[in-house]
Parts: C-alpha cells; structure tokens; sequence
C-alpha cells in the first residue's frame, strides 16, 4: 500500500499492532499489553515466545525465512490466538503446545516438516483454514481428521507421500475448498468423499495415482470448480457428475486415457468453462450442443475422431474457442516454402495435420457471440465463407496455418475484427490476406509487399503508425529504396519494444538493397528490449549493430537465425541487460569467443543462452578476461543452456556452468566434456549445473562427463538408441532425485548398482521397449515416491504381477506422466 495510507493504518491500530525481533532482548511482553496482532521477523530458537509476546495475541505471523524449530510449549501461553501464519518459513515442525489453541480458525504451515499429520491438530474443533500446501514430507492424515467439522479450506498441494485419505474424511461437512494438486501418491479417493456437500472448489490436478472416480462425486451438489488437470490414469468421467447442476468450471486437460465423455454432459447447464487440451476423444456425445451457457472451451492438441461438428454447432454463448492443433499431431515433411531451420526438426510440435478440419469448420457461422477464434497450427486449405457472420469476432490466430490457401472475401463482413495472426503462414496467403486485409487487422505482422508496376514498397503505410509493443516486418527484401525505410524513422517509435525483421530465407530471393545498407536505415529506438534478425544475407552488419549496447542499451533478448554469408558475431557482451541470446542456422560461424564479449565484464546478466542448426561451429571457448583481468567463464549468470544439431562443436578449456543443460545431437560436446581438464585455474569454480538432458547421441562409449556435475539433481536421457546400459558414471551423482529414460530402445536392463543411488526420488522410462523387468534393487531405493512408465506394456504388466506388487509397495506407479 502507499506509505501514507500505510501510516495512517499504523496510528489507527495503535498498540495492536507489534513487529517483533524476539532475539532481541530489549522486547517485553508487558510493553506491548494490548497488542493483537504480532508479526515475529526473527527467531534465534533460545528465547521464549511468552517473553516478548502478549497473552492476549490474537494473530501471528511468522516471516523467518529459515526453518523454524519451536519447542513443545511454545504455544501455550496463547489462548486467545486466532490466526497462526508460518508462510514466512521454509519449514515448520509443529509443536504439541498447537493442539491447546481451542480457538484457533486459521493455520498456514507450508513446507510442514513433521511425517504424519499429528493427532493433536484435529482437536482444533474452531479451525476454519488448514494450509498445508508443500508439505512433502507427510505421509498420512490422521484417521480422526474428521473431528475438524469446522474446516472449510483445506490446501494438501504438493503433499506428494499422502497415499490416502481417512474414512473419516466424509465428516467435514462444512467443507468449500480442497485443494490434493500434486497428491500423486494417492490412488484411490474414498467414497464417503461425496458426502462433502458444501464443496465449491475441488482440485485435484496432477493426482496421477488416481485411476477411477468414485459415483459419490455426483453428490457434490454445490461444486462449482473442478480441477483434473493431468489426472494422467483416469479412465472415464462418472455419469453421475452430470447431476453437478452448479458445476461453472471443468479442467479435463491431459487427461489421455479418457476417450468419451459422459452421455448426459449436456446436464451440466451452468457450466462455463471446459478445457480438454491434450485428450482423445472418439466421439462426442450428442448432448454436448445443450451446453448453451458455454464461454471458453479449450480443445487444443486434443484427438477427435468424430463428432465435433455436431457438438459444437449451436453453441451460441461460446465467446473463446481454441482449437490450435486439433486432430493428429505428426511429424511431417512439408511444403518447399517452411523454412530450413524447420524443415530440418524431426518433432515438430506446432505443425499438426488435419484434413477432417478442412471440411468441417461450417459450424462456426452459429457461434454468433464468439470474441477468440484459436485455429493455429491446423492443415485444413480454407475457411467458410460464412466466417463473416461472426459480426463479435476480434482475434482470430490462424498461425502456423502452413495448408491455407486463401482467406474467404467475406472476412470483411467480420466488423468487429480487431487483430488477425497469420506468424508462420505461407508466403502466398500472406500476399492475399495483406491485399484483402487492412494492414492493421495483422499487426504486429506486416508483409512488405511491391509489385512490378511501383517504384516503391508498401512501407510507407507504417511511417504514421505509432506502434505499441510490437512489429514483426517481413519479406523485407521487397523495400525498393533506402529512401523508405528512413523515412520509416524506426528510432521516433519509442513505444515499441520488441522487432523481428525478416528477410525471406532463400538464397535466390531478389534483393533491390543490399541488406546491410537496407538494415542500417532501420535503427531501433533506445526503449527496444526484444530484437531477433532473421534471414539477413550480407556478410558484415551494420555501425549501429557493431555498437549495440551504445545505440540499443535496454535490450534483454536477441535472436539472430538463418544468416547464411555471416562469418562473425556482433560485440553484445556488453549489453547490461541482456538475459537471453539464441543464434540459430548461422553456418560460417566456426567460433564464439572474446569477439562476442567486446571486452572485460561481459554478458553481467545472461542466463539463457540457445545455440542451434550451427553446422560449421567448431570450438566455443568458455572462457573470457573478467573484470579484474583473470579469466572466467563467459556467461556467469547462465541459467540455462541448450545446444542442439552442433556436430563440430567442442566445449574448451571448462565445462559450463548452468542450473539447466540440454545437449541435442551434439556428439563433439559430449566427447569434450569428457577431455576437458578441470584442474585449470580457470576452471576453478564447481559447476552448478542441477539438470542435464542428453538426446540423440551416437556415441557408443561409456560417458566419463558426470563428474563435471557433481550437483546433478535431474537426468535425462531422449533418443539415444544407440546407448546399451546406464553409465557407470552416474553412480558418483549422489544427489540424483530425478532419472528419466525415453525411447532409448537399446536399454534392455536397468543395473543393480542402481541401489547406490539413495536419494532418487523419481524415475521415468518411457517408450524404452527393450525393458521388460525391473531389478532386484528396486525395493532398496527407499527413497523413490514415483515410477513413471508409459509405452511399455510388457513392464507394466511386470510391475502389477502380484509377486512383484510387494517389492514396489513404497512406489506410486504412473502409466502417464
């Protein structure tokens, strides 16, 4: 709040109000006397809390950003507190002395370090609010948890060791919210969980154990959230949720196994919110077009076989519909006109194939009242004509749309048009939705276009234009003369904030302007943060980009993709505020060095660092003078690293250091690292690297590089068909919590020294079809709360049979992440 307001706060309260450091000893009970409310900053762990607080608090808030120990009777003093916060700590273990706060309505312990819920708690019979979000490390609840008959919020996200919850449990009555995200651990849901009839909101989002909903859940009249986000095993919806008669918001995303919705869901009248992203569905029920009060419904990436033209037709109160990718996701080799830097990816997650589409987008024109149309990503070659009635329509994102031919002519009858994103659309459909369009309707995108007949380019349309936040230019090498995008004046434009200007990446594109002098017309204004230069063929830049962080000092993000005659890097070490830096498909850079830093002190504050498609990369020397003249690594701030599709590159003289590193098709990095000499004095600080993923490599040998990082955490392996076995030097990570195997089909066996790895917490095998079976040393990790295994269905079968149920007992199994 203001300061004056904040003031006039604290003369109103008075005495009421104390802030206290109880390690001080200068702080008296009796001083503060009339104070209720009581904020404790900081606790040595020695001085009592009766000493320096009032008997008579009423509200305490503890903001000790340690973990707070607090001795048995800590609390006893306090029997008129009625609101107890340990928010401000990384951890509390809760004393006995809790269990005598007889009029406590609010506690808020996160991060909750005792193992079992004590039983103490459940003699609060005034408590209201129990936030025990994060609490990772308590494994039940107690079977009394029932005698809490007031509680109305319960917060157990992230209570991941809960394998169930109490019979009991159907005795808060007075329950509104519960909140289980992140309970993976728990497999099955009582059926007495119906009997929570006042239930507003239930999350119970990412509860992967979970494979079957009780029918009870339709007694939950009053249920107005419901949130089953990731519920990964879930195999249907219970018919009777369909009575949920007050039901407003459904979050069925990624929900994979369920493939039919109930036949009743048209029920569900008040409903106004459905998300079903990432789900299959063989068909919808004819019912769903009696969903009439629907306002955002979310099908992205989502599989249906058929049905859906039908299920949507009518539904008149649909204001957001977002059907980007719908149908079938493939990998594709498509059109000749994508750009190289994409043809090359072999999973390409944005571009989906869908000719049912094609035929059956009709049903728009009766969705009169809808705002948001998502069509991104999809493969169908037009739209209906009568997208036109759509008078309420104001953006419609028809990206990555490589397919569309045209634009119907009737999209002008569409007058409440606001914004239309055409990003990643071929250049032909460009050229007619720029003639059909006005150029407004598409920015931030603009196509510069010039035909045969003129003198000169479109560009002068943006000259009046005050830009705000964005421009993406294109097809730039259709400018005429130099004359128009200097009249243009990018640099008056002191509201934009983030340009990409985009050559057309052939190599036999016509150019009029030599692309050096052209982009040295196009300075940016001071206030840009964001620049990304695609498909720039001269090969030297320009004076203002040789002195970036002179003429563009705010800058955090730069992109600089498809430079075919670029042979080096522009200075931009020394931009202050640069985070992160991705250059991709540059392939005469066969170096990145001291040039890029342009001298001591460079890159202060990068932390993303994306170097990819660099076919000609040879060495990147890690290494540069600091600011005392020694040298040190070239990024400090590096956050995360991603190299990919680099086949010459190699790492010298030290490893990187990064909290995340991901190394795609990169077998030189890999060898490197494995040479590298760490004794160097320039290597002398320990990486800090906490998660690396290794995919696509063709090496044979055995890794010999995790000792580079001694603090790994998360392990990945993608792709890598050619690897037999687990390195044997993973077993030096002693603080691996996370493995994760996907489509390595070459794994036929997981090793018994496995064991050695005590602190895993996590592993994942995905697609790996060679493993049938787990070993011995399974039931050793103790510490191993989650099994992932989806694709192999002859482990799975391997991990229900019943003699190995009791070896996996301590596990909670997931066929789906």
């Amino acid at each position: 709040m203001h300061d004056l307001v904040h003031d006039l706060a604290t003369l109103i309260m008075g005495d009421e109000l104390i802030v206290s450091n109880v390690a001080s000893k200068n702080n008296k009970a009796h001083s503060h006397k009339y104070c209720r409310y009581a904020s404790v900053t900081k606790y040595d762990h020695i001085a009592r809390l009766s000493n320096v607080l009032p008997s008579k608090v009423r509200a305490l808030h503890f903001s000790d950003r340690g973990k707070l120990d607090l001795s048995c009777g800590a609390f006893s003093f306090a029997k008129c507190l009625r609101i107890l916060d340990f928010s401000g700590c990384s951890g509390i273990l809760l004393p006995a002395s809790i269990g005598q706060l007889k009029q406590l309505k609010h506690l808020t312990a996160p991060g909750m370090q005792n193992e079992v819920l004590p039983e103490f708690m459940t003699e609060l019979s005034k408590l209201q609010y129990l936030n025990l979000n994060g609490s990772s490390h308590i494994s039940a609840l107690p079977e009394s948890m029932g005698n809490l008959w007031c509680l109305k919020y319960l917060g157990l996200s992230g209570c991941s060791r809960i394998t169930k919850l109490p019979g009991s449990f159907g005795e808060l009555k007075c329950m509104t919210h519960l909140d289980m995200s992140g309970c993976f651990g728990i497999r099955e849901l009582p059926a007495s969980l119906g009997n929570l009839t006042n239930l507003q909101h239930l999350d119970m989002s990412r509860c992967s154990g979970i494979r079957e909903l009780p029918a009870s859940l339709g007694n939950l009249t009053n249920l107005q959230h419901l949130e089953l986000y990731k519920c990964s095993n879930v195999e249907a919806i219970p018919e009777s949720l369909c009575g949920l008669m007050h039901l407003q918001y459904l979050n069925l995303s990624c929900c994979r196994y369920i493939t039919r919705l109930p036949d009743a869901i048209g029920s569900l009248v008040n409903l106004q919110y459905l998300n079903m992203s990432w789900c299959c569905v063989r068909e919808f029920p004819e019912s769903f077009n009696r969903l009439r009060n629907l306002l955002h419904l979310d099908l992205s990436d989502c599989y249906i076989e058929k049905g859906l033209a039908g299920a949507l037709h009518g539904l008149t109160a649909l204001q957001y519909l977002d059907m980007s990718g719908v149908a079938c996701t493939q990998n594709i080799w498509i059109c000749e006109d994508l750009p190289v830097t994409m043809r090359k990816l072999t999973n390409l997650k944005d571009l989906k194939l869908n000719s049912f589409l094609g035929t059956n987008l009709n049903f728009i024109s009766t969705l009169t009242n809808l705002e948001h149309l998502d069509l991104s990503s999809n493969g169908f070659e037009y739209l209906p004509e009568s997208i036109g009635n759509l008078k309420r329509l104001h953006t419609l994102n028809l990206k990555n749309c490589w397919m569309l031919e045209s634009l119907p002519e009737s999209i002008v009858y569409a007058t409440g048009l606001k914004s239309v994103l055409l990003d990643g659309c071929r250049r032909k459909f460009m050229d007619q939705a720029s003639s059909l369009l006005h150029y407004s309707l598409t920015l931030p995108l603009f196509k510069v276009r010039a035909d045969d007949f003129s003198a000169h380019s479109n560009l002068h349309v943006l000259e009046g234009e005050n830009v705000v936040g964005e421009l993406h230019i294109v097809s730039i090498e259709n400018v005429r003369l130099l004359e128009e995008a200097r009249r243009l004046n990018l640099l008056t434009k002191q509201n934009l904030l983030s340009l990409k200007l985009a050559w057309t990446w052939k190599s036999n594109a016509y150019r009029h302007l030599e692309d050096k002098d052209l982009l040295g017309q196009l300075v940016p204004p001071m206030s840009l943060k964001d620049l990304s230069l695609e498909g720039y063929s001269s090969p030297s830049f320009p004076g203002w980009l040789m002195a970036i962080s002179h003429h563009l000092p705010n800058l955090t993000c730069i992109e600089l993709k498809d430079l075919p005659t670029c042979s080096n890097l522009p200075p931009l070490g020394q931009l202050p505020y640069l985070e992160s830096l991705r250059l991709c498909n540059i392939p005469n850079v066969s170096k990145i060095d001291g040039g890029i830093c342009g001298g001591k002190g460079a890159f202060p504050r990068l932390a993303h660092f994306i170097v990819y498609i660099m076919q000609g990369l040879e060495e990147w020397n890690t290494t540069c003078p600091g600011e005392d003249g020694v040298e040190e690594f070239m990024f400090r701030m590096l956050d995360v690293l991603h190299v990919a599709e680099c086949p010459k590159l190699r790492l010298k003289p030290c490893p990187p250091k990064c909290r995340e590193f991901v190394i795609f098709d990169c077998d030189q990095v890999i060898s490197s690292l494995e040479k590298v000499q760490t004794s160097s004095d320039r290597c002398n600080s320990i990486p800090t690297t906490t998660r690396l993923a290794i995919s696509r490599t063709r090496q044979h040998q055995s890794f010999r590089l995790f000792h580079h990082f001694p603090a790994l955490q998360k392990l990945s392996f993608y792709f890598c068909s050619n690897l037999t076995s687990l390195p044997e030097g993973i077993q030096q990570l002693s603080s691996l919590q996370s493995l994760e195997l996907r489509y390595c089909h070459s794994i036929s066996a997981l090793p018994e020294w496995l064991s050695d790895i005590s602190s895993l917490t996590k592993l994942v095998i995905k697609r790996c079809d060679s493993i049938k079976s787990l070993p011995a040393c399974i039931q050793h990790l103790t510490n191993l709360q989650q099994l992932v295994i989806d694709g192999n269905q002859e482990l799975l079968q391997w991990c229900e049979s019943e003699e190995n149920k009791a070896k996996l007992a301590h596990i909670n199994i997931s066929i789906y992440e």
